[in-house]
């Protein structure tokens, strides 16, 4: 009983059960106000579901409720020397926000790339470099039948509700008494993540006869009926880093490239030095073609369609030290490659950046406008979001300056 003062562990809540049962263990309790934070660590942070395991070496999560605290950790913490090192960690900047790098979890998998380790001082450093307060879209607005890669889904938007649907339905959804007609719209959307502006998550391609992708998924081990188990769309990091853009026929002083035509390194090269930027360890670099520039038109598109980076501009790229890499086209890489090596690979450059590296890859990524403004840095922006079991994200990307 109740009435007695006291509960049984079996009546306490899953959350008030761990509590209760670290505290058994750790005698762990500290006063505090009614809020909820993470120990010791900035004060924006990204808190996962309850479905989603914690690194071990994850921070101290404090549960301030009622005018007391609980100290939680989903790994105890059993000694002196374990909380040292923990101090220790921090002290030494692991990741975004002094906590440990997001790439490397439990089971020896891998659900995150170098881009989800981001020290302080690197976001930092990105968020600095805006002057003028200018942002620039780097995406198009989706519609139903938008040009997309050949076999992906087509891209759909249906109504679900309608005011006149509601009515023809007889559905009151706030129940009688609704005298001022008050109704609502709700749509269905279908398509693929990898419709628009998007960037590929680490389980979009695999290759060999397991089909492996990077960190360590594999299809028979890793692959459901509701997708990816590693390295899918929800574990996609946030993109907020110092973007460079390289505008190939801006230096060649033509509109766009021709179908098909590959850049290699030695022209990366030529054009950031054209244009007076480095790239950098950590950078996002984003590549034009022109593609978009006749969007949407098929027919004009398909003068210009998948030119892109060669395999000598991706091991460039990756000698840079990128850790993501982007874009106008649809798939990022010229196609068909012109070196496919032995035995033959159709997609190279997705394989020594995406699957061998885990090097995240953006496809779709308006240009234009930076283009046309002649702005080749910038803070770049992308916010993922984070469905399980897909294979990518649809974005609406910034640049800003």
């Amino acid at each position: 009983g109740h009435r007695s003062g006291t509960r049984t562990t079996a009546a306490l809540s899953p959350l008030r059960r761990h509590t209760r049962a670290f505290q058994h263990r750790t005698g762990a309790i500290a006063i505090g106000q009614r809020r909820l934070a993470l120990a010791g660590t900035p004060r924006v942070a990204s808190l996962r579901g309850n479905n989603h395991k914690t690194p071990s070496n994850s921070g101290l999560l404090v549960w301030r409720q009622e005018g007391f605290s609980r100290v939680l950790n989903t790994h105890v913490v059993d000694s002196q020397e374990s909380i040292i090192d923990h101090q220790n960690r921090r002290a030494r900047g692991f990741g975004c926000g002094n906590m440990p790098p997001l790439s490397h979890e439990h089971d020896g998998l891998q659900h995150v790339g170098p881009a989800g380790n981001q020290s302080q001082d690197e976001l930092l450093s990105a968020l600095r470099l805006p002057r003028q307060g200018r942002v620039f879209s780097l995406a198009l607005p989706r519609f139903t039948g938008m040009p997309l890669f050949g076999s992906h889904p087509p891209f759909q938007v249906s109504m679900y509700r309608t005011p006149q649907g509601l009515r023809g339905d007889g559905v009151e959804p706030w129940g009688p008494g609704n005298h001022v007609n008050l109704q609502y719209m709700a749509e269905n959307l279908s398509g693929t993540s990898h419709s628009g502006a998007h960037v590929d998550a680490l389980a979009h391609m695999t290759i060999g006869d397991d089909d492996h992708w990077f960190g360590g998924g594999n299809a028979r081990e890793h692959l459901g009926d509701r997708g990816p188990t590693v390295g899918d769309g929800s574990r996609l990091p946030p993109f907020i880093r110092r973007g460079v853009l390289l505008d190939v026929p801006g230096y060649l002083g033509v509109p766009a490239l021709a179908s098909h035509q590959p850049i290699d390194a030695e022209q990366l090269q030529c054009v950031a030095q054209h244009q007076g930027v480095s790239i950098r360890e950590g950078d996002v670099v984003l590549i034009r073609t022109g593609y978009l520039g006749a969007w949407p038109d098929p027919d004009k598109m398909s003068l210009h369609t998948t030119a892109g980076p060669d395999i000598s501009a991706a091991r460039w790229l990756l000698e840079q030290g990128v850790v993501a890499t982007g874009s106008d086209t649809e798939t990022y890489e010229v196609q068909p490659a012109p070196d496919r090596g032995s035995p033959a690979n159709p997609q190279p450059v997705h394989t020594l950046l995406l699957i061998e590296h885990g090097i995240y890859l953006f496809e779709g990524i308006y240009l234009e406008e930076v283009a046309s403004e002649r702005v080749y840095e910038f803070l770049f922006i992308a916010l993922p979001i984070k469905i399980q079991g897909t294979t990518g994200s649809m974005l609406d990307p910034v640049a800003i300056v």
